[in-house]
């Protein structure tokens, strides 16, 4: 078994608020910090799929985009059955 002895008190006060936060000891968090870390490097560098999270926030994303678009067109233009571009016959005008 490997031992990491880190001797920073900046490493050491950031795990302490991390552990406060999620009530995991200092080796779970460190852990846990290390392994999101290395997913999202070797994501952006393309030798990992990406995560289900980061699917459902581009979903997220997407979809306020959508809703934000939409509610800009004028509502007469929203739901048409585009009758205007056919005949009575049901023929192109």
């Amino acid at each position: 078994m490997g031992q990491l002895n880190i001797k920073s008190a900046k490493a050491d006060e950031l795990v302490s608020r991390l552990v406060a936060l999620t009530g995991e000891n200092k080796t779970q968090a460190i852990v846990a910090a290390l392994e999101e870390r290395l997913a999202r490097v070797e994501r952006e560098r393309g030798e990992a799929p990406p995560r289900r999270a980061d699917y459902e926030e581009r979903l997220r994303r997407i979809t306020a985009a959508a809703a934000e678009i939409s509610a800009m067109i004028p509502p007469h233009l929203r739901h048409s059955d585009h009758a205007d571009l056919y005949d009575e016959n049901g023929l192109p005008k």
